[in-house]
């Protein structure tokens, strides 16, 4: 039992004492065209050395028939190379970089533990990259609804296989890469590839890629780019809503790649929940689609919410932005015109009684007068008799 346990013991004192080479990535051997750029990265497990020394890296050129290790440093070609190392309590980390990789960089790369001498390797197999050139026509292409749009892959004569958006084309001729039942593209002899009648779902990655052998590897080589939709903004220009109504002004926004989009009032930031809670902000968006439906909502609106509210959408650096007016009425507008069309039929008729009633006291005077004055007449007529009577009695 003692000697078990002794033997525990010194295990676990020799693994202690001791670090191993526990990942490096990429472990598989790979290619890389000529004149890029590669990174290989190796992780060790160190508990009694844990410094930037840890991991050393060799090199093994693949046309070295003696198969002689040499110490990669950055002080032997800093142009070339770089290595950065990572440390904690536990592991360390160190990342391999080359630059403006030649054919005669080929080779076996080695990454060692400097305890134990543990070492992991992987391969790089420098190519030189065959011909390939992807050109289009207009120059820096972007969406413009009902256009044309045409890509051509020039290669070495060697036929191409194209990608839209990730979905492979292997079809010629018209192809309904969105199944919306309209034709997407039309794919051409010579690697060409024509966006037919362009649409905002057309924007995207397009990329052409061909085939090919380096040794016995067989490589992919690549070429894309990326086309643009503009960004556009609808929104309704003026809203009215009555007091205590909950608010919807709902804004889309579409564009590629994807806007991001933000409310404003007066110029200034709405952050959701704000006023109490009040005020919140939606986004609805489709995939495939490239449209955003952002939809600012306000709860039990009042009059201090009146005012200018603008839709915005960053998009690649800029923002764009368009504006709606709110106006809050009060609940009682509505009756206003009835209070006020009541008003001005009671004045009037008011003013039509008042007019009659004078109508009728100038009346009443006319009638007086004319009394008066058939009274008068008769009494000097009654007068004139008398005193031509005594006139003829003074005669007689």
């Amino acid at each position: 039992m003692k000697t078990c346990l002794g033997l525990f013991v010194l295990t676990v004192l020799v693994c202690w004492s001791h670090g191993a080479i526990i990942d490096m990535e990429p472990m598989e051997p790979f290619a890389v065209p000529a004149g890029l750029s590669t990174s290989i990265t190796c992780t060790s497990s160190m508990v009694t050395k844990t410094s930037a020394d840890a991991i050393v890296w060799l090199f093994i050129r693949a046309s070295d028939v003696t198969n002689s290790e040499v110490i990669l440093s950055p002080n032997s070609n800093p142009e070339k190379i770089s290595i950065d190392s990572m440390t904690s309590e536990m592991t360390t980390v160190s990342t391999l970089t080359l630059t403006d990789l030649e054919l005669e960089d080929s080779g076996k790369y080695i990454c060692q533990d400097t305890v134990d001498m543990n070492k992991f390797h992987t391969e790089i197999e420098v190519y030189t990259s065959p011909k390939l050139k992807l050109v289009t026509n207009p120059p820096n292409p972007v969406i413009v609804p009902d256009t044309n749009i045409t890509l051509h892959c020039a290669t070495n004569g060697q036929p191409v296989t194209w990608t839209v958006n990730g979905h492979v084309v292997t079809d010629e001729g018209l192809v309904d890469i969105d199944m919306d039942e309209d034709a997407d593209v039309s794919v051409r002899p010579n690697n060409t590839l024509v966006i037919v009648n362009a649409e905002l779902s057309d924007a995207g990655t397009y990329e052409c890629s061909i085939e090919h052998l380096v040794g016995e590897r067989p490589v992919i080589e690549t070429r894309s780019i990326q086309i643009n939709a503009p960004v556009k903004i609808t929104l309704e220009e003026s809203v009215g809503l009555e007091e205590g109504e909950n608010a919807r002004i709902p804004c889309m926004v579409t564009g590629y790649p994807m806007p991001v989009v933000s409310w404003a009032r007066e110029n200034i930031p709405i952050v959701n929940g704000s006023e109490n809670g009040r005020i919140w902000i939606t986004e609805i968006s489709e995939p495939g689609s490239n449209a955003i439906i952002s939809t600012l909502m306000i709860k039990k609106i009042t009059h201090e919410f009146r005012g200018v509210y603008s839709c915005n959408a960053t998009y690649m650096g800029h923002t764009e932005s368009e504006e709606c007016m709110i106006r809050v009425k009060d609940r009682l507008a509505a009756l206003w015109p009835f209070i006020g069309i009541l008003i001005e039929v009671v004045v009037l008729v008011a003013i039509i009684l008042i007019c009659e009633k004078r109508q009728k006291s100038k009346q009443q005077d006319y009638d007086d007068d004319d009394e008066d004055s058939e009274t008068k007449k008769m009494n000097d007529n009654a007068n004139s008799k008398e005193a031509e009577i005594r006139l003829r009695n003074i005669n007689a």
